[in-house]
């Protein structure tokens, strides 16, 4: 999920985050800013238009209700100079920046996944590529009773891996 667009971004905001991925930090994620922590950030990267986290919800939460990350950034002080720190990561309704909605994978798609498939996309680091994938479905289709939803997918993956790589 996006963090911070680099095209609103301050100096400090990006310093900030930089030095978060620098020191390796364990980042915790809260609710609104607030001191319920819900998980924590495992990694944070950085692409073209800005940085993006990649986190865990310890707790039953609606993603829906807060589709959006919002840094928290507060400025050490040591000996006079001021060092900007990312403290805290957390799931918002109101971001303070314009951030990218968080990308969820609909539960009916998801839960209709084998079991296994489901813990490999959870378990591969390059999960959100599978989940991006797997959003293309037809809702229309997968609300449909009798759809066989995991010959939807191994379409799909066919027709993704034609794309990319070529080939029959």
């Amino acid at each position: 999920a996006q963090l911070l667009p680099l095209e609103k971004a301050e100096q400090e905001d990006i310093d900030a985050i930089e030095n978060a991925i620098k020191t390796n930090m364990k980042i915790p994620l809260n609710l609104e800013h607030t001191e319920e922590i819900l998980g924590h950030i495992i990694d944070i990267i950085k692409k073209e238009d800005g940085y993006y986290a990649k986190f865990t919800i310890d707790k039953e939460i609606n993603i829906e209700d807060f589709p959006y990350l919002s840094a928290e950034i507060v400025k050490f002080d040591e000996n006079g100079k001021y060092y900007p720190l990312l403290t805290a990561v957390a799931l918002t309704s109101k971001p303070k920046m314009p951030v990218k909605k968080i990308e969820k994978v609909p539960d009916k798609v998801y839960s209709s996944l084998p079991y296994s498939i489901r813990i490999l996309a959870y378990l591969h680091p390059k999960k959100q590529d599978l989940f991006k994938l797997l959003t293309t479905f037809n809702k229309d289709k997968i609300e449909e009773k009798n759809v066989d939803t995991f010959e939807i997918l191994r379409q799909n993956v066919r027709s993704y891996l034609k794309k990319k790589y070529g080939g029959e």
